[in-house]
């Protein structure tokens, strides 16, 4: 499947972001198809026009901003959920524009240590899954993890949803790397697309977490990956920070040379 989307394309429709969102790091779509994305620094989020880039609306959580290393955002239903490095997770409901939303905040178990760098749903099991960019847990140090934080029970569970095999990630990297920075579940397959800023590269890995292909993310075209969404079954879109230069939203259409 990933092979299908041809990344890298120069062909690519790619959308430069303005200054708010020059630290972009997370991007999901509501069922309605409207975009949603969030920069690292402040609990405010943006609904961006898929045309021009140009922000539609921006609402934040609470009366007063918060202040926190925020670093992937996932919409479930109606309900949004933003994660913080430290593996707090944020829950709200869509504001309007310049409104302020009550939210809630609880922990997940995980920490500062893990590093939680992406956050997705998955309908089937009613599970979120957070990508760690760093510390995979005791006795998991050959991999990189990934973790599920049940909605229906309320709690993580203890044991990685999938262990990624370092040795074979790194081995295939440009950069000797693989720090996971983005996950997103396709929505008619199931398999599970992970970035990785740091190594420069996306994975797909199927149900089970078996590595099903691997695809280098070009600097021309990928300062840095930080987040990932899919639309539809045949639209994958991935964001990057800007860096020196404006961040951007990069379209990858399924078949699309």
């Amino acid at each position: 499947m990933l092979k299908q989307f041809n990344i890298n394309n120069k062909h690519a429709r790619q959308i430069l972001l303005g200054k708010e969102l020059k630290e972009i790091s997370g991007i999901a779509f509501s069922k309605e198809g409207k975009l949603f994305c969030h920069n690292d620094e402040k609990g405010i989020v943006y609904q961006v026009d898929l045309n021009t880039g140009d922000i539609i609306k921006r609402f934040k959580l609470g009366m007063l901003t918060i202040n926190r290393d925020f670093e992937d955002i996932t919409i479930v239903d109606d309900t949004f959920y933003l994660v913080t490095s430290d593996g707090i997770l944020f829950r709200f409901k869509e504001g309007q524009d310049k409104e302020s939303v009550d939210y809630k905040g609880f922990k997940t178990g995980l920490n500062k240590k893990n590093n939680v760098e992406g956050l997705c749903y998955d309908p089937e099991t009613n599970y979120l899954l957070l990508a760690c960019k760093d510390d995979p847990g005791n006795g998991y140090e050959k991999y990189k993890a990934v973790y599920a934080y049940s909605l229906t029970e309320n709690k993580l569970i203890p044991k990685p949803e999938f262990l990624l095999p370092l040795k074979e990630l790194e081995k295939f990297s440009k950069e000797n790397k693989f720090e996971p920075s983005g996950i997103a579940r396709h929505p008619q397959t199931g398999h599970f697309f992970i970035i990785a800023a740091s190594g420069s590269m996306i994975v797909e890995i199927s149900k089970s977490g078996q590595i099903l292909a691997m695809e280098h993310l070009k600097e021309k075209y990928h300062t840095q990956p930080e987040g990932i969404a899919f639309k539809s079954a045949d639209e994958l879109w991935i964001c990057d920070e800007g860096q020196k230069n404006k961040g951007t939203i990069t379209l990858y259409r399924l078949n699309d040379n």
